[in-house]
């Protein structure tokens, strides 16, 4: 069962993980796989000294869509992967089917992206439509732009649309901006 759920960049993630007093008990990490020793560090922290304390979910991929060129070689290899959707999806079930209450903090480097992606997965996976899901997620991350190669991996496998719902508001919201 989901409690209470945040999305946040690396920088507010650490801290809140960090925090002894955090109410948070599932960590969700998407990291570059080429990332620093400080991004290094934290993933080997809650790895092995806070494995404790929290559930940590986490994958490593670029934040690379279909419209990208990945200046690393192959988008299958380095983007968000069918297998990494997958992943998601079970471990993301496991949490709502459990009659455990789960907190869950998601991030990603700059919580736009890859991290509210995952939100709206999560969001998704709770029976929500579409428009509820987008709205509760812009209530949880106002700057979301969830990627939509990610998405489109979980459409695939979900029989869902949210890959093409993501694209319009993404360009909705882009063409008020302007």
């Amino acid at each position: 069962m989901i409690g209470k759920i945040k999305i946040a960049d690396f920088e507010i993630a650490k801290q809140i993980t960090l925090d002894p007093y955090s109410n948070f008990n599932t960590i969700v990490s998407v990291l570059d796989p080429m990332s620093d020793e400080e991004l290094f560090g934290y993933h080997n922290k809650l790895n092995s000294i806070y494995k404790d304390k929290y559930k940590y979910l986490y994958r490593f991929f670029y934040d690379f869509d279909d419209d990208d060129t990945p200046p690393h070689g192959d988008m299958e290899i380095f983007g968000p992967s069918i297998n990494d959707a997958q992943f998601f999806i079970e471990e993301f079930t496991k949490l709502i089917e459990d009659n455990n209450i789960y907190n869950v903090l998601i991030h990603c480097f700059a919580g736009e992206s890859r991290s509210t992606a995952l939100g709206f997965l999560l969001l998704k996976l709770q029976k929500l439509d579409n428009w509820l899901a987008w709205e509760k997620l812009l209530k949880i991350r106002l700057c979301a732009e969830p990627n939509t190669r990610f998405l489109k991996h979980c459409d695939v496998i979900l029989g869902t649309d949210m890959e093409s719902f993501i694209k319009e508001q993404i360009k909705c919201l882009k063409l008020e901006i302007n």
